[in-house]
């Protein structure tokens, strides 16, 4: 009896001291790092969709768009910003949707960067058409960068 309490008191020191290694092994200094970079983003949703066909018509007009499928309905997004919420706002508005931005925390450096360099360029314009290639080349950076699985515009 005596020799299987200190069995299992051994089995529990070494236990303790492997569970203590492993949390250990967890840079808890890189986790806040990662958590630290993340920023908020706005992704300007320019409609809803109950199919695939009628989103596809209804922008016809926009040249490139992201969309994702949530509970059967597509939801369509035709820019993304840091700053430049209001501006965008104004641009879809004026070209005739309804503007719903999404606000989310995005965490990839990369794709952050590039952002701000375009959100830079965006700020210094009021020209349509500037806009509208700007926020192409946003598009298309997260598309490469973020999310290669979303569903893009064909």
């Amino acid at each position: 009896m005596k020799k299987d309490i200190s069995i299992i008191f051994i089995c529990l020191i070494l236990g303790l001291f492997f569970s203590k290694a492993i949390f250990n092994s967890y840079n808890s200094k890189e986790i806040l790092k990662a958590s630290l970079n993340q920023e908020k983003i706005y992704l300007i949703q320019i409609g809803k969709f109950k199919n695939k066909k009628e989103m596809q018509l209804e922008l016809e007009s926009i040249d490139n768009y992201i969309y994702e499928l949530k509970n059967k309905i597509y939801y369509a997004y035709a820019g993304i910003t840091i700053r430049n919420l209001q501006k965008l706002e104004n641009y879809f508005k004026k070209q005739g949707f309804a503007v719903y931005p999404k606000q989310i925390n995005c965490n990839n450096l990369k794709f952050l960067d590039e952002l701000n360099n375009y959100d830079n360029l965006l700020t210094n314009t009021n020209d349509d058409k500037t806009i509208s290639d700007i926020q192409n080349q946003i598009i298309n950076k997260y598309k490469e960068i973020v999310d290669v699985k979303r569903n893009t515009k064909k």
